[in-house]
């Protein structure tokens, strides 16, 4: 039996070109990853690849997730950072509109940030993403709650935490869990070991209690699995990431299936082939 997985997010050609990423996803058993795509910073520190335009307003673009999806439509899907700023309405169009997109991305990092996201600077992007029925991923280490407003203020868009909500206390942790009652809200764990591991090693056991605690809040139907592997500080490895979940004995088999690719497939509206990838699955 092979099992659908998908890894909802990868940073494609960080580390590894299309192919060879291709071919790890095989050796693994992952069906679909989703790309957000970065090369890094320009000289003027934008995030690359993108470019300013005739207003001065950045716009990032994903040229090989966009070539990737177009090639292996069932293997790649991306989602793309967005700036308020910039034509949002139109970009937001753009992207519902394209059959490899899945979703945008906020980064809100920085003092401006914050404060812009905590006010009504990025209000254009949440009521864009409602009309086009775009979900929007977070990004806000340290300040998702300040999503409640947007999600409150916009129920109609899907709001995914990257990251956990990058909690960063124990604190913020009850604070990210009290989110579950917004019902527009929902979880990629990414990170998990970095965050949550103490330093532990595989299969990470000392992530598995907070683990439960957000399955115990927002469900198993709201939450999603992401790597991040390309951007993990801690040298993890791909594998240990996604066996650490899905050969563990405290999670049902019904939980796996919707946080290892159930939940992304939803929210992403990215549906499962026919035929999955991969080699099966050996049950223990």
């Amino acid at each position: 039996m092979t099992m659908d997985i998908v890894d909802a997010q990868v940073h494609l050609n960080l580390v590894l070109n299309t192919e060879q990423l291709l071919a790890a996803m095989d050796s693994l058993g992952i069906q679909g990853v989703v790309v957000d795509e970065y090369w890094g910073r320009g000289k003027d520190g934008q995030v690359l690849p993108g470019y300013l335009q005739p207003d001065g307003m950045y716009r990032a673009i994903a040229p090989d997730a966009d070539a990737a999806a177009l090639r292996y439509p069932e293997r790649f899907a991306y989602v793309l950072r967005l700036y308020p700023r910039d034509d949002i309405a139109a970009v937001v169009q753009q992207l519902a509109d394209n059959p490899a997109a899945r979703a945008g991305r906020l980064i809100i990092r920085g003092d401006d940030r914050v404060e812009a996201f905590a006010g009504d600077e990025y209000d254009a992007c949440f009521d864009a993403a409602a009309k086009f029925q775009l979900p929007l991923c977070v990004f806000a280490p340290g300040n998702a709650t300040l999503v409640r407003r947007h999600a409150e203020r916009s129920p109609e868009t899907v709001i995914v935490l990257d990251h956990a909500g990058w909690p960063t206390s124990p604190e913020q942790i009850d604070d990210i869990l009290r989110l579950s009652e917004l019902p527009n809200v929902v979880v990629k764990w990414g990170h998990g070991p970095a965050l949550f591991g103490e330093g532990a090693e595989y299969p990470f056991a000392p992530m598995f209690g907070p683990l439960r605690r957000y399955l115990d809040a927002f469900g198993a139907e709201r939450m999603m699995w992401a790597s991040d592997f390309t951007a993990i500080s801690a040298g993890h490895r791909w594998a240990d990431e996604l066996f650490a979940v899905r050969e563990s004995a405290q999670l049902s088999q019904q939980e796996k299936e919707l946080l290892l690719a159930g939940t992304a497939r939803r929210i992403f509206n990215w549906p499962r082939p026919e035929k999955l990838s991969g080699p099966p699955i050996i049950e223990h």
